[in-house]
């Protein structure tokens, strides 16, 4: 009888076990809740997002207030400089295969690395200015009003000057 009892206990402890360990991995090998943000980068910039992403958030287009019109006007212009910057992406991955070759060579070759290199940093310069014709686009297209409430979520969200402040204010 005891022994039939302590292996019980045994089989219990050894899924009590097992169910500790296993539970925590679970639970970290699904994506999280990201509070309906819409999944990635739907609300955020990221790497290579453009300002005029806003229209997918439909949250701060209702905080905002943008007309219909203005989500059409951000819309196409969000389209049209992510087809810009796609293929500057593309010329930009190609010039880093090539760099990755030059490399693997026997010898390598200097000038074709060292011109690839600036050629990489002149697309670099090019993205950049993209980013910066992206947010005049949107102000253009903004209010003055929605671009200093556009301008008070962002500093909120990265806890800008005064964000926590402003937060409190807000609820």
């Amino acid at each position: 009888m005891k022994t039939e009892h302590r292996k019980q206990i045994g089989t219990g402890l050894i899924i009590l076990i097992i169910a500790v360990c296993l539970i925590p991995s679970f639970a970290l090998a699904f994506p999280q809740d990201r509070g309906g943000k819409g999944g990635p980068g739907f609300d955020q910039m990221g790497p290579r997002r453009t300002p005029l992403t806003i229209w997918r958030n439909a949250k701060l287009v209702k905080e905002l207030e943008l007309t219909d019109a203005q989500v059409a006007e951000i819309q196409d212009a969000d389209f049209a400089a992510r087809e810009k910057q796609l293929a500057l992406t593309a010329d930009l991955g190609k010039l880093r295969l090539e760099i990755d070759r030059s490399f693997a060579a026997e010898t390598v070759d200097e000038a074709a690395v060292r011109k690839a290199a600036e050629k990489i940093s002149d697309l670099r310069g090019q993205m950049y200015l993209q980013q910066i014709d992206a947010r005049l686009a949107l102000v253009k297209i903004l209010t003055v009003d929605q671009a200093k409430k556009l301008k008070d979520i962002h500093s909120e969200r990265k806890g800008g000057r005064h964000g926590q402040k402003r937060m409190a204010e807000r609820r």
